[in-house]
């Protein structure tokens, strides 16, 4: 079933918006002698990956950093990808400055994704309840309009001028008479779920510290560990991760993925054994994160209490040089806190997906059940 009804979108306007027309209705509004080159491309079409030339990133200063990030991702369906314990917390904040604030003055170089499509319907209703048509998101997924059921209009691929003019008369409610109907149907195309592992979703994630003194707690003490995770695991096989791990520094996505497996069959069959090791060894740090580091954007993460950020020895870690970290000792082990201080955690619960604790601490995994969309 398609749960994408007029209700939904007529309620979300103007939060629709797409992130090219955003982009470019706000610097042909605030910034009209620049080129956006970095949202239309050169054939005419919107440019792959868009961002906002460097004399008009002035424009989007005064937006915070969380709406930003919001705006970029749009079309996203936050999930297990990048969520897992092991993942950089930080990273996903980084396209804020890549889109808005990357300084690059575009020659108009960047590949096409594809024509600009846009209802006529939608614009001129914009215009009268909103003061300005804009072109929304979900003209991205399909050949029609959902909300007026009727076919929607693509602009030739004439140039980076022509178009540039053409999304001007669009946006003031007029139709270019270069404009046909959209012959090709597109279908939406939503997460599906492959891997029952991806079900997992870590609120609180781990430094490349912890990561490098797991495994090699891990190798340390695997003659410990009950029998029956042997069944589901081979030794051998996990001793090699280990070694990638903390020999080689080997940080790579499969190491990630099977050291999180290791931990969640720990957490099953040896708990108090785990309870040790980060007790003894792992504490959590409030870290504020986006480009400007404004408050809203922050995350929980673990580090070794042994280490010190300030010297970090791990190149990549995003807590590397860090000196702002603020160490939690009496945190309330609740759904509140960790959704007050977990950003990620709080688009999932914003997305109204369900989530299950798995496990009473602070660091446990969420199951994360995404909602069908098709």
């Amino acid at each position: 079933m398609n749960i994408i009804t007029e209700v939904e979108v007529e309620d979300n306007a103007p939060y629709d918006e797409s992130l090219h027309g955003f982009l470019l209705r706000n610097q042909l509004l605030y910034s009209p002698s620049s080129k956006p080159f970095g949202v239309i491309s050169l054939k005419g079409g919107w440019v792959d990956s868009p961002f906002v030339n460097k004399e008009a990133e002035h424009i989007f200063r005064t937006l915070p950093d969380h709406e930003l990030l919001e705006i970029i991702d749009i079309k996203e369906v936050v999930n297990n990808v990048g969520n897992q314990l092991f993942d950089c917390a930080t990273s996903y904040t980084n396209k804020i400055s890549n889109v808005f604030f990357s300084n690059r003055n575009s020659t108009g170089t960047y590949k096409t994704s594809g024509p600009i499509v846009f209802c006529e319907l939608c614009i001129k209703e914009s215009i009268k309840r909103f003061g300005y048509g804009y072109f929304k998101n979900i003209w991205s997924f399909y050949s029609y309009c959902i909300i007026h059921n009727e076919p929607l209009k693509e602009l030739p691929l004439k140039g980076f001028y022509s178009s540039l003019s053409w999304v001007a008369d669009v946006m003031g409610g007029n139709t270019p008479e270069a404009s046909f109907q959209v012959q090709d149907t597109k279908k939406p195309s939503f997460l599906s779920w492959d891997d029952p592992f991806a079900a997992y979703f870590f609120p609180i994630k781990a430094s490349q510290c912890v990561f490098n003194f797991f495994a090699k707690w891990v190798s340390t003490n695997e003659s410990s560990f009950n029998n029956d995770l042997y069944r589901v695991i081979s030794r051998k096989e996990m001793l090699k991760y280990c070694r990638f791990v903390s020999v080689k520094k080997d940080f790579s996505s499969k190491s990630k993925y099977y050291l999180t497996k290791v931990y969640m069959l720990l957490k099953h069959f040896n708990q108090n054994l785990l309870d040790k090791f980060f007790e003894q060894h792992v504490e959590v740090v409030k870290v504020q994160i986006g480009p400007r580091k404004q408050g809203v954007l922050r995350e929980l993460i673990t580090k070794r209490k042994e280490e010190s950020c300030s010297i970090c020895k791990f190149k990549s870690c995003s807590l590397r040089g860090r000196k702002d970290l603020e160490v939690i000792e009496n945190y309330d082990r609740n759904i509140k806190y960790l959704v007050s201080n977990s950003y990620s955690l709080l688009r999932i619960v914003l997305q109204q997906d369900p989530l299950s604790p798995f496990g009473s601490d602070l660091w446990s995994p969420m199951e994360l059940e995404v909602i069908s969309k098709d």
